[in-house]
């Protein structure tokens, strides 16, 4: 395997997204060819992180959670709760409208926005998985 590559679990890995434009790391390709976001998924079924890009450990650190997450439960308030238990401890063993009061509106907004695109991903991936 390409030293450039760093493995997170079997399916999450981070590289550089600029050493596979210029075509040093062979053994990764994506499913859209323009890299519009961050991370992408590859033709296997793996998400690939772009280490060069900010913030790249603790989005590493939210899809190995969200990755963890039962199928039933992703991009479900259930699945909401436990990516927001499992990302912060203070929340745990709180409902909803409890935890929006706590963090105030526009940060839960934020988490809520940030889980559920992350997890349409993570359902795309297994999906992707699944048809081998």
């Amino acid at each position: 395997m390409n030293k450039n590559i760093r493995v997170i679990t079997k399916d999450l890995w981070m590289v550089d997204f600029n050493y596979i434009k210029a075509g040093y790391i062979k053994e990764i390709t994506f499913i859209d060819q323009d890299y519009p976001h961050n991370f992408c998924l590859s033709k296997d079924g793996k998400l690939i992180l772009d280490s060069s890009a900010p913030n790249m450990k603790r989005i590493a650190d939210f899809f190995i959670i969200i990755m963890s997450c039962p199928s039933k439960k992703l991009c479900t308030e259930k699945g909401l709760l436990f990516f927001i238990y499992s990302s912060y401890s203070q929340y745990k063993r709180k409902s909803l409208m409890e935890i929006k009061r706590m963090m105030g509106k526009e940060k839960f907004e934020m988490i809520s926005k940030t889980y559920f695109d992350m997890a349409k991903f993570e359902m795309d991936r297994r999906q992707l998985k699944e048809r081998g």
